[in-house]
């Protein structure tokens, strides 16, 4: 899921294995993870924004934004989303893209 606020995207957060295959073998979860981690690497490494960042045992990624979000951050989690979607549309029943507002 990805979030959005004052319409710009401020992070995302993923849950569970995509299935398509065994741990370790599964070429749509890796699909998903590298694009997600690229993105994380290129809003903090190269962009230089802060965030919070959390991974859980079991395939999880939680990512926020803590600066303000710009056109730079967006324009990476925008083309992470388009990815997922990407990678959604070829595998459909493995990997779910969906969306939400930030919790107040």
């Amino acid at each position: 899921m990805y979030r959005r606020g004052d319409g710009r995207l401020i992070g995302f957060e993923a849950r569970g294995h995509c299935g398509f295959a065994a741990r370790g073998q599964d070429i749509v979860c890796a699909a998903v993870s590298a694009i997600m981690n690229t993105a994380v690497y290129g809003v903090v490494e190269h962009l230089g924004k802060k965030a919070e960042i959390s991974y859980g045992k079991d395939a999880e990624i939680d990512f926020w934004l803590t600066d303000s979000p710009d056109e730079r951050s967006d324009a990476v989690l925008a083309s992470m989303e388009l990815g997922l979607r990407q990678v959604a549309d070829q595998y459909r029943g493995f990997v779910r893209v969906m969306s939400g507002r930030k919790s107040q």
